[in-house]
């Protein structure tokens, strides 16, 4: 099983109440809310700051409605701790994982800025523009792709808005 260490303990019974009535920035010691970057199905992206380093992170908190389904918890911690797991220059770094004081499940992340291959994909003037910048990117997504495939990791959602390319062209 890929999943030790704490897991078992973070997944724990799932308390009575719900959980916050909506998505609400992150409150954690250590770290200031900052912005709201984004949402998917399973969870909200908060832009962060870390008070220890100084630095700007993304936390990614499980949607309230999500945290009293215990396999929708698992699956939430599983992909935090799996992806911390693979260390490689295009996968994003987890660093911290845990639960806020009202019960949803988290992970901090090293924050992307730039812009979602979707975004990329859709700011070109026609469909045949900036073709060696893409087959750059794609190149990136695979090494990222095949190095998960070696450690028989499969990505489940990948997909241009899942894919981000920093501000130095850097692919995540």
């Amino acid at each position: 099983d890929r999943l030790g260490g704490n897991l078992p303990c973070l997944l724990g019974p799932v308390p009575s109440g719900g959980g916050p009535p909506k998505e609400e920035a992150p409150r954690l010691n250590g770290y200031e809310p900052l912005s709201r970057i984004n949402a998917g199905g399973m969870g909200v992206v908060w832009r962060v700051r870390d008070l220890q380093f100084g630095r700007t992170l993304a936390i990614k908190v499980m949607k309230a409605r999500r945290c009293n389904d215990p396999d929708a918890v698992h699956r939430f911690l599983a992909e935090a701790q799996i992806t911390g797991q693979l260390t490689h220059p295009f996968i994003v770094p987890i660093h911290a994982m845990g639960r806020l004081p009202d019960n949803r499940p988290y992970y901090t992340m090293k924050l992307v800025e730039g812009k979602t291959l979707a975004a990329l994909l859709e700011s070109r003037p026609d469909p045949s523009a900036r073709p060696t910048e893409l087959v750059q990117i794609f190149g990136q997504v695979c090494q990222a792709v095949a190095f998960a495939h070696s450690r028989a990791i499969i990505h489940r959602d990948l997909k241009p808005a899942n894919v981000m390319v920093g501000a130095h062209g850097e692919v995540q």
